[in-house]
């Protein structure tokens, strides 16, 4: 494997010879599979060989943000070096103009090889002066050289256009992997489909055939939007959810004891399903309410740049890991679900109004999580087992915030 990948540019899984090799191997998997379908090393290798599929594809997407102040985005995979290799214009026209600011790494995860500065998800352009686009538009070109992921590939050009009626850019692959390399690798996906179904025909209770099956199934629906970079229609979303779903059940309740891995998987096929809904249409205001969530994986919530007003309330969501990425959010509203911390918001310094009505808050230094949020004026904690003693250790940073439900 390595040996293919010397020259550093270059993109293992277009190389013919390491694909040929992994339908070997899983040509070769797929026998102990059905030899020993409870064999779980198997079904773990034969999972890991599969993901090369789309596991090359890095997805961008642009936004404007803090109503045009910012210019934002956002990448399937932390990269670093964005600073290097950007240009942001003011597009007149017929000509284009500079625009003076400054980008920096929101929540910089580590540094990497060739690059000075941390890797992220999350790039913004802090504008000099705010944007009054008016029939304008705004241009972010990316010119690869410069820039990298934390697996040594260089980043892909793009060009990025922004307008006031599309405050947010379609999204675009960024590396060498396009969508004929998406596609010549659909028919293993599919292969492996056929001998999954092939062997729940012989053993319906078989485990691990069934999480494999809904593994490839979310792989390949996953791979359909990279080949046309457009969301897909409602009734591939409905599909593909429903298909998904009947496995996921169906192994709730032959495996009761990961009863709750099956629910947040669940959870997160119905998350994304939404997501990609609205990114075909994108608003300030999104509601993720009502669908029995019991979490939202930090890859969605990514997805949701530009986002103003967020509501996930009648779910079941049980914690805020992730919730750094909606640096942007203004409204966060969580009522009626499970939650017992707020530690996982700390970091959202945009958030002016949070409700967090009958979750299962109770810890009396509950305002401490929330200290470094500033710029929040409300805060519901109605429904929930705090005591008044919660505001005797209010930090100053929150004094001017009302607090409800105390």
């Amino acid at each position: 494997v390595h040996s293919e990948q010397s020259g550093g540019a270059e993109l293992l899984i277009r190389n013919f010879k390491f694909k040929s090799a992994i339908e070997s191997d899983a040509e070769l998997v797929q026998g102990a599979v059905f030899t020993d379908p409870a064999d779980q090393s198997s079904w773990i290798y034969l999972r890991w060989l599969v993901s090369f599929a789309i596991s090359g594809a890095v997805v961008g997407r642009a936004s404007i943000l803090e109503g045009g102040r910012e210019i934002g985005l956002s990448f399937s995979h932390p990269v670093a070096g964005i600073e290097q290799i950007s240009s942001v214009f003011l597009d007149e026209g017929g000509s284009t103009k500079p625009l003076e600011g400054r980008w920096s790494p929101v929540y910089p995860r580590k540094r990497i090889h060739s690059t000075a500065g941390g890797a992220s998800n999350f790039w913004k352009f802090e504008l000099a002066e705010p944007l009054d686009l008016g029939d304008k538009g705004v241009r972010v070109e990316l010119s690869g050289a410069g820039a990298g992921l934390s697996d040594g590939r260089p980043l892909g050009s793009a060009i990025f256009k922004l307008s006031q009626a599309r405050w947010r850019s379609e999204r675009q692959i960024l590396t060498s992997l396009d969508s004929a390399d998406i596609q010549d690798w659909a028919g293993l996906i599919d292969s492996q489909l056929e001998q999954c179904s092939s062997l729940l025909e012989l053993e319906p209770e078989s485990k691990w055939a069934l999480t494999t099956k809904a593994f490839l199934l979310s792989l390949k629906h996953q791979q359909q939007m990279l080949v046309s970079l457009e969301e897909p229609g409602d009734a591939a979303v409905t599909t593909a959810v429903t298909e998904i779903s009947e496995v996921l059940n169906t192994l709730q309740s032959l495996d009761t004891s990961r009863t709750n891995y099956y629910k947040d998987e669940m959870s997160r096929i119905n998350s994304e399903s939404r997501v990609q809904d609205w990114a075909r249409n994108p608003v300030r205001e999104f509601s993720l309410s009502g669908l029995a969530l019991t979490n939202v994986h930090e890859k969605v919530l990514m997805r949701l740049s530009g986002v103003v007003t967020l509501d996930l309330s009648n779910n079941s969501i049980r914690n805020t890991t992730g919730f750094h990425v909606l640096y942007g959010v203004k409204s966060l509203i969580m009522d009626s679900n499970c939650l017992t911390s707020l530690w996982g918001l700390s970091t959202l310094v945009s958030l002016v109004k949070l409700s967090v009505r009958d979750n299962n808050l109770r810890d009396p230094d509950i305002l401490e999580a929330l200290s470094n949020l500033q710029d929040l004026q409300q805060l519901d904690l109605t429904g929930n087992r705090t005591s008044p003693s919660v505001l005797e250790n209010r930090p100053a940073s929150l004094n001017s915030c009302t607090v409800l439900g105390v």
